[in-house]
Protein backbone atom coordinates (compact mmCIF):
# COMPACT_ATOMS: atom_id res chain seq x y z
CA UNK A 1 0.00 0.00 0.00
CA UNK A 2 2.55 2.59 0.43
CA UNK A 3 3.37 2.65 -3.58
CA UNK A 4 -0.23 2.89 -3.50
CA UNK A 5 0.00 6.06 -1.53
CA UNK A 6 3.06 7.36 -3.27
CA UNK A 7 1.42 7.46 -6.49
CA UNK A 8 -1.63 9.35 -5.06
CA UNK A 9 0.94 11.96 -3.56
CA UNK A 10 2.21 12.24 -6.69
CA UNK A 11 -0.98 12.09 -9.23
CA UNK A 12 -3.41 14.06 -6.40
CA UNK A 13 -1.22 16.82 -5.69
CA UNK A 14 -3.62 19.49 -5.77
CA UNK A 15 -6.74 17.63 -4.61
CA UNK A 16 -4.57 16.74 -1.70
CA UNK A 17 -3.46 20.17 -0.82
CA UNK A 18 -6.97 21.27 -1.01
CA UNK A 19 -7.74 19.28 1.17
CA UNK A 20 -5.26 20.07 3.59
CA UNK A 21 -6.16 23.69 3.31
CA UNK A 22 -9.49 23.04 4.33
CA UNK A 23 -8.96 20.45 7.37
CA UNK A 24 -6.36 23.28 8.53
CA UNK A 25 -9.14 26.16 7.56
CA UNK A 26 -11.65 24.59 9.58
CA UNK A 27 -9.59 23.29 12.78
CA UNK A 28 -9.40 19.66 12.00
CA UNK A 29 -13.25 19.34 11.46
CA UNK A 30 -12.93 17.15 8.46
CA UNK A 31 -17.05 17.26 8.42
CA UNK A 32 -16.86 20.66 6.68
CA UNK A 33 -14.03 19.25 3.98
CA UNK A 34 -16.82 16.73 2.24
CA UNK A 35 -16.20 18.75 -1.10
CA UNK A 36 -12.45 18.29 -1.39
CA UNK A 37 -12.45 14.70 0.12
CA UNK A 38 -14.50 13.65 -2.18
CA UNK A 39 -12.08 14.92 -4.89
CA UNK A 40 -9.08 13.23 -3.06
CA UNK A 41 -10.81 10.36 -2.85
CA UNK A 42 -11.74 10.13 -6.77
CA UNK A 43 -8.56 11.07 -7.94
CA UNK A 44 -7.00 8.34 -5.93
CA UNK A 45 -9.42 5.81 -7.34
CA UNK A 46 -8.58 7.23 -10.49
CA UNK A 47 -4.63 6.66 -9.85
CA UNK A 48 -4.54 3.67 -8.12
CA UNK A 49 -7.68 1.28 -9.46
CA UNK A 50 -6.59 -1.16 -6.00
CA UNK A 51 -7.47 1.83 -3.58
CA UNK A 52 -11.77 1.51 -4.85
CA UNK A 53 -11.28 -2.52 -5.19
CA UNK A 54 -10.11 -2.28 -1.17
CA UNK A 55 -12.87 0.60 -0.67
CA UNK A 56 -15.32 -1.97 -2.49
CA UNK A 57 -14.45 -5.20 -0.52
CA UNK A 58 -12.98 -3.34 3.16
CA UNK A 59 -15.79 -0.88 3.15
CA UNK A 60 -17.24 -2.60 6.75
CA UNK A 61 -13.89 -2.73 7.84
CA UNK A 62 -13.44 1.21 6.61
CA UNK A 63 -16.02 1.86 8.39
CA UNK A 64 -15.85 0.29 11.59
CA UNK A 65 -12.52 1.87 12.47
CA UNK A 66 -13.70 5.22 11.43
CA UNK A 67 -16.66 4.94 13.60
CA UNK A 68 -14.02 3.67 16.28
CA UNK A 69 -11.96 6.29 15.55
CA UNK A 70 -14.96 9.05 16.05
CA UNK A 71 -16.07 7.54 19.37
CA UNK A 72 -13.14 7.32 20.59
CA UNK A 73 -11.50 10.85 18.95
CA UNK A 74 -11.62 12.21 22.94
CA UNK A 75 -9.51 9.76 24.61
CA UNK A 76 -5.63 9.61 24.64
CA UNK A 77 -3.65 8.10 22.81
CA UNK A 78 -2.95 4.87 24.95
CA UNK A 79 -6.59 4.68 25.17
CA UNK A 80 -7.49 5.32 21.23
CA UNK A 81 -5.05 3.07 20.65
CA UNK A 82 -6.93 0.61 23.32
CA UNK A 83 -10.46 0.76 21.66
CA UNK A 84 -9.18 1.15 18.06
CA UNK A 85 -6.40 -1.27 17.50
CA UNK A 86 -8.65 -4.18 17.27
CA UNK A 87 -10.81 -2.37 14.10
CA UNK A 88 -7.47 -1.26 12.86
CA UNK A 89 -5.94 -4.98 12.68
CA UNK A 90 -9.24 -6.13 10.59
CA UNK A 91 -9.21 -3.44 8.23
CA UNK A 92 -5.41 -4.35 7.42
CA UNK A 93 -6.06 -8.23 7.07
CA UNK A 94 -8.70 -6.99 4.65
CA UNK A 95 -6.89 -4.40 2.65
CA UNK A 96 -3.63 -7.28 2.54
CA UNK A 97 -5.89 -10.03 1.08
CA UNK A 98 -7.63 -7.91 -1.56
CA UNK A 99 -3.69 -6.97 -1.98
CA UNK A 100 -3.01 -10.34 -2.84
CA UNK A 101 -5.69 -11.62 -4.98
CA UNK A 102 -5.16 -8.93 -6.85
CA UNK A 103 -1.33 -10.07 -7.53
CA UNK A 104 -0.51 -12.11 -10.65
CA UNK A 105 0.25 -15.53 -9.92
CA UNK A 106 3.38 -16.53 -11.07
Amino acid sequence: MENAMETVGRKCVAEMAAFERCIVANKGDGRACAEPQVALAQCAARAVPLLQTVKEQCGPAIRAYDECMQKNAQKKDDELTQECTPALRTLWACTERVKAEAQPSS
